[in-house]
C-alpha cells in the first residue's frame, strides 16, 4: 500500500482553483487549501467565522448545501458547497467545504439592479415633462449615483450640433476642468456624427444606449 503524506494532500488541494476546507465532526477546520484563505481572508478568519455559518450546522446535520452565496465581507462574495461524509459509519464524521468565488458577479447584478431603478425613477419623473432640455437634465441628475457612472452631461443634438444642457457629477472638479472635459466630449462627438456609419448615427436610429470612451 502506498502511503501518502500530509503534504502530498495539501500539495493537492492547492492545485485547485476552488476553495477547499475540511472540518471536523464537531465544526473545527481541519486543514483549507491557498485559494480558500484567499477566499475568506486568511486562516484565522476561516477558524473563526466558517464554524458559525449556518451552511455548517446544516451539513453536520447531515445535509448537502449547493450554491449557498454567502458574504464574507462588503466586496467578497463566495458561493459554497458543503458536503457531509460519512466515511462507512451513520453519522458525519467530516465536512468539505468548496467556494468559488462570485463576487464580480454579485458586483455586475447590484449595479444592475441599481441600473434598473434609475431607470424606473427617471421614466417615473420625466412622463409627464414637455420640455426635451428638461427631461434630459433629470436623467442626467440621476446618472451619477450608479456606481460605475463619476458624472454625466446632457446633450441635445440639432443636426449634426450638440448642444450642452447640463453636466452633473460625484467628483469636486473645478469649473476649468468640466468646461474643458464638456468641450472635448461635445467635439468627439460633433466629429463622430459627421463621419459615415458612425456608431452615434446608429445610436440615434436604433434608440439604443452607446459606451463612449474619452481615454484615447
Amino acid at each position: 500500500m502506498v502511503e501518502i503524506h500530509e503534504n502530498d494532500i495539501m500539495s493537492l488541494l492547492n492545485s485547485f482553483h476552488e476553495g477547499i476546507c475540511c472540518l471536523t465532526a464537531q465544526g473545527e477546520v481541519q486543514c483549507c487549501n491557498e485559494t480558500a484563505q484567499v477566499h475568506w481572508g486568511g486562516e484565522q478568519f476561516i477558524k473563526d467565522t466558517m464554524p458559525s455559518l449556518p451552511a455548517i450546522a446544516q451539513g453536520l446535520a447531515g445535509e448537502e448545501i449547493t450554491h449557498e452565496l454567502v458574504y464574507v465581507n462588503e466586496q467578497r462574495a463566495l458561493l459554497i458547497n458543503v458536503k457531509p461524509l460519512y466515511e462507512g459509519t451513520d453519522e458525519v464524521t467530516r465536512l468539505v467545504v468548496i467556494s468559488f468565488d462570485a463576487s464580480e458577479a454579485v458586483q455586475l447584478e447590484r449595479q444592475a439592479d441599481a441600473a434598473l431603478q434609475i431607470l424606473i425613477e427617471a421614466t417615473l419623473d420625466t412622463a409627464q415633462v414637455k420640455q426635451i432640455d428638461e427631461a434630459l437634465r433629470r436623467v442626467a441628475a440621476l446618472l451619477p449615483q450608479l456606481e460605475s457612472v463619476d458624472h454625466s452631461i446632457a446633450f441635445r443634438l440639432e443636426d449634426t450640433t450638440l448642444l450642452p444642457i447640463a453636466i452633473f457629477g460625484t467628483g469636486k472638479q473645478k469649473y476649468e476642468a468640466w468646461h474643458s472635459e464638456l468641450l472635448a466630449a461635445k467635439l468627439s462627438m460633433e466629429n463622430a456624427l459627421k463621419r459615415p456609419g458612425s456608431a452615434y448615427l446608429h445610436t440615434l436610429q436604433l434608440a439604443q444606449p452607446v459606451m463612449i470612451d474619452f481615454t484615447d
